[in-house]
């Protein structure tokens, strides 16, 4: 069984329980009402969780919120839950202590279900389009250092354009962030250079300075460190500084900062 899918079953039984979890649970979803945002607490209060103890949980709609610490106060204390629709804005989630067991259903509509156990039921077969995952900090050099190609693309990646049943759907917004130099190209090309430095990485050892940010800011939720912080980190992690390098395939720019981990 998917380890997150665990994740999901056993919060969902201490939820019954009335069991305080320590995952935020943050469902997305993508309906006919995402363009405006809006969301009817009430009606999710009164039908979704009807059976449950409202003493043991706090329901919040992310937009509602500047960042998912403000619910600081209520961990531990009650079970989280936060309701959104895709295309929500990182800084909801930039630099939480939380740990996020996401739920994202990009095409069915949260008032086609009755009861929770409806709206979270997890079936590849019936629809194949749910992504589970969890959210939390991580040490970069963990990523760095997986020597896998998949692995890595993914993890970039699934905070924004999650990979789900080989279709793209957006996320959270501002992939922009991820960027070390601020450009706002098209994201399809940056996703293309970043397939590319994860390329030579694996296969050559080679840690392009821009993907090195990228899985920073993505590992560490802390997307708005400065380019100096980030390469400190690395100097000091990697026992090397960064140098001048000319890629081996096309790439605007051609010549950029690598570490390079044979050196290591």
């Amino acid at each position: 069984m998917n380890i997150s899918l665990q994740f999901l079953n056993t919060w969902m039984n201490n939820f019954k329980k009335n069991i305080i979890n320590d995952h935020i649970l943050l469902l997305v979803f993508r309906g006919f009402n995402h363009r405006n945002k809006t969301i009817d607490m009430q009606w999710i209060e009164e039908v979704l969780f009807a059976n449950m103890n409202k003493e043991y949980y706090q329901l919040s709609n992310v937009d509602e919120l500047n960042n998912i610490n403000e619910l600081q106060n209520h961990k531990g204390k009650k079970n989280l839950i936060v309701f959104g629709y895709s295309g929500i804005n990182i800084d909801k989630i930039a630099n939480t202590n939380f740990e996020i067991l996401l739920y994202f259903n990009p095409l069915k509509y949260i008032t086609k279900f009755k009861t929770l156990n409806n709206l979270l039921a997890f079936n590849n077969i019936k629809n194949p389009y749910i992504r589970l995952d969890i959210i939390k900090k991580k040490d970069p050099l963990e990523i760095i250092t997986s020597k896998c190609i998949v692995k890595i693309n993914n993890f970039i990646k699934v905070l924004f354009f999650p990979d789900i049943n080989d279709q793209n759907y957006l996320l959270f917004q501002s992939i922009n962030i991820l960027k070390s130099n601020g450009n706002t190209s098209f994201y399809l090309n940056y996703l293309s250079t970043l397939e590319n430095d994860i390329l030579l990485l694996v296969r050559q050892r080679k840690l392009t300075a821009r993907l090195a940010i990228a899985i920073y800011k993505v590992s560490t939720l802390r997307f708005y460190d400065n380019n100096t912080k980030i390469g400190t980190f690395f100097r000091k992690k990697l026992g090397c500084r960064s140098k001048t390098y000319k890629l081996p395939y096309k790439a605007y720019p051609q010549i950029v900062k690598i570490y390079d981990l044979d050196s290591i």
